[in-house]
C-alpha cells in the first residue's frame, strides 16, 4: 500500500534531483471506479512511478500524458488542472482526478502545500494503529500483512521470546509485559484497532476486560464459536455493557475455512478491510 509518506517522500526525492513530477490525485468518484476518493499516483520524468489510481488503460493515458507534459518547458504549464475520466470498460464509471505539477526545487513552502495537500485528500481510511495482543505463529504472519496496509503495527506480550524485534521485525514496536496490567504501558484510543490472540483464555479475557470499555475502532479476538460465545457471557457478567460487548468481533476474521496461521492472518485483515470500508 502506498502510504502518504511514500508519496511526500516520493516528491521530495525528485525535486532533490531536479526532475518534475505530476501528482495525481482522485478528487471524486461516479459509479463504479477501481479506486477512490484520495488515491494517489504519482509520475517523474525519469519515468519513475508510485502508486496507482486503478490502473488499466485509463492510467496508462494518464501516466503517458504526464511525460508528454513534462517535456514542455515547465513555466508554461499550469501548476493545478482537473482532468475527467470515464471509465469505458466494465466498470463504467468517473473520477475526477486534480493534477498538480512540481518542477522548482525543494523548499519549506513546497512541503508546507504538499503536506497540507496530502492531509486534505489521504486516501488511508485506516486509522492508523494496531495492537496485536499476543505475538505467537499467527501475530508474527498478521504484522507483516497489517503492515502492508498501512498500519502502524504494536506488539504485546508477556514472553519475551515473543515480545522480540527479532520475532517481528515489521513491527513498529513490541512491548514485552504482563497482561494483568495493559494500560500502564499502552495508551489506546478511539480510532485505533486491536487484536487478541494471546495463548490461553484467561489471558483473553485480561486483555478484554481492560480494552473493551475504551471502545477502540475494532477489537477482535481469536478463537472458536463456542469459546467466543463463552467469553462474551462471562464479559457481561463482568459487568460490561452488553452493547460494547456486542462490538466484539470473535471469532475473528472473515469465513475462508482458514486453517494455517498465514490463511488466518488474510482473514483478519480481510475482515478489517471490510469492517473499515463499511464504516467510513
Amino acid at each position: 500500500m502506498t502510504t502518504t509518506e511514500d508519496v511526500f517522500n516520493a516528491v521530495k526525492s525528485s525535486l532533490l534531483s531536479n526532475k518534475k513530477v505530476i501528482l495525481y490525485m482522485i478528487k471524486e468518484t461516479e459509479g463504479e471506479t477501481p479506486r477512490k476518493k484520495g488515491a494517489v499516483m504519482i509520475v517523474s520524468d525519469d519515468k519513475t512511478i508510485v502508486g496507482t489510481i486503478g490502473g488499466g488503460k485509463e492510467e496508462k493515458e494518464l501516466i503517458d500524458n504526464a511525460l508528454a507534459l513534462m517535456a514542455f518547458r515547465a513555466d508554461v504549464l499550469p501548476s493545478v488542472w482537473t482532468q475527467i475520466v470515464n471509465l469505458n470498460g466494465v466498470c463504467g464509471g468517473k473520477m475526477v482526478i486534480d493534477a498538480y505539477f512540481y518542477y522548482q526545487n525543494w523548499s519549506s513552502k513546497i512541503e508546507a502545500d504538499l503536506t497540507g495537500l496530502l492531509n486534505t485528500y489521504s486516501s488511508s481510511s485506516y486509522k492508523n494503529r494496531v495492537f496485536i495482543f499476543g505475538g505467537g505463529h499467527v501475530g508474527k504472519a498478521l504484522v507483516p500483512v497489517l503492515k502492508s496496509l498501512g498500519f502502524e503495527v504494536n506488539v504485546y506480550d508477556d514472553r519475551k521470546e515473543y515480545a522480540s524485534l527479532v520475532m517481528h521485525p515489521n513491527a513498529t514496536n513490541v512491548i514485552c509485559a504482563p497482561y494483568n496490567d495493559i494500560l500502564k504501558h499502552v495508551k489506546l484510543e478511539k480510532n485505533d484497532y486491536v487484536v487478541v490472540m494471546t495463548y490461553g483464555h484467561d489471558e483473553d479475557v485480561k486483555v478484554l476486560e481492560q480494552i473493551l470499555p475504551l471502545k477502540p475502532f475494532y477489537i477482535g479476538c481469536m478463537g472458536s464459536r463456542k469459546k467466543s460465545a463463552l467469553t462474551k457471557d462471562y464479559l457481561i457478567r463482568q459487568g460490561i455493557d452488553e452493547k460494547i460487548v456486542g462490538t466484539l468481533h470473535s471469532p475473528i476474521g472473515l469465513d475462508i475455512k482458514a486453517e494455517t496461521p498465514e490463511e488466518i492472518a488474510i482473514s483478519i485483515a480481510a475482515e478489517i478491510i471490510q469492517y473499515t470500508r463499511c464504516r467510513v
